[in-house]
């Protein structure tokens, strides 16, 4: 149910680059990347896209937890989750850096 859209696509797939920044990933065989091959694509904008969850009969707030690796360009390149709550007409981003636990990277990190 997980689609990409933008330039360039996110592919699901083993990991295939010699200097390989991804060594472990957390389903121990695929991951998602903007190339499977190598370095990303500088100056894009892409998408991953997940299925609909829906979350009406929920409680209590829903988490989501994510595996990450990343090798981006401090202050250029950055990552986010959206959601919307119309089907897909608007979307807004999910909290904020310095909110929750562990979430958004802190950018003057390594």
């Amino acid at each position: 149910g997980w689609r990409s859209s933008g330039e360039p696509l996110w592919l699901r797939g083993r990991s295939s680059s010699a200097a390989e920044v991804i060594t472990n990933v957390d389903d121990g065989h695929y991951a998602w990347r903007t190339n499977l091959r190598g370095e990303y694509a500088s100056s894009s904008e892409s998408y991953l896209w997940s299925p609909c969850f829906d979350f009406s009969t929920f409680t209590s707030e829903p988490q989501v937890e994510l595996a990450e690796i990343h090798d981006t360009e401090r202050n250029y390149d950055g990552a986010w989750l959206e959601m919307s709550t119309d089907g897909g007409e608007t979307f807004t981003k999910v909290g904020a850096s310095g909110t929750g636990v562990d979430w958004y990277n802190n950018s003057t990190e390594d």
